[in-house]
């Protein structure tokens, strides 16, 4: 995305409230990181250490915003901002109780506000893949992101559980291999 879009005056009913973290807090980013991600197999900060969610969102130009819905916790974002001028969506997503209730666009919408705050920024853009939710990539469209290329990857996906936290009953003793055996049964 290269030119800002009108600003989002849809908050979902005004229920869709979103604000910026401003204390850097490795505990919230990783409590929604497995929240949010464990459906769609983010697994890159799944081994990672209290120093290394520390460090990450500690850099400067760093942000962590929270979406909250009726006050409660909806889901998050966090962009790379440490170059003004080219602004990442590291990670955006709600959590599985509040995914089809109509909040994707409003939430997008106040990621964007957030992403093109800063007067220098030129370009905002993201990375989506197939295991993301079905409606991710027409929300991404839908909100005026245009898809600047499609790569075509093979990943090595371990048996490491992949669970929010153990014996959640989300994933219940699930590995990431069994999870993509299932979705590709489905799919069959």
């Amino acid at each position: 995305m290269t030119d800002r879009p009108a600003p989002s005056n849809d908050a979902a009913d005004g229920r869709l409230t979103v604000s910026q973290a401003m204390t850097p807090n490795p505990a919230l980013n990783r409590f929604f990181y497995f929240g949010v991600g464990s459906d769609w197999l983010w697994r890159t900060r799944r081994t990672w250490t209290w120093a290394d969610w520390e460090s990450k969102i500690s850099a400067p130009g760093y942000q962590t915003w929270v979406g909250s819905f009726s006050g409660s916790p909806a889901g998050y974002f966090e962009l790379d901002a440490t170059d003004p001028t080219n602004v990442e969506i590291v990670y955006f997503g709600l959590l599985p109780v509040f995914i089809g209730a109509g909040l994707g666009q409003p939430f997008i919408g106040c990621c964007l506000d957030a992403a093109w705050s800063n007067p220098n920024t030129e370009r905002v853009w993201l990375h989506t893949c197939s295991f993301d939710h079905e409606r991710a990539l027409p929300n991404y469209l839908n909100a005026g992101f245009e898809i600047e290329r499609t790569t075509d990857e093979v990943e090595q996906i371990d048996d490491v559980p992949f669970e929010p936290w153990p014996d959640s009953g989300r994933l219940p003793r699930t590995t990431i291999r069994d999870h993509l055996d299932q979705q590709r049964a489905t799919r069959q």
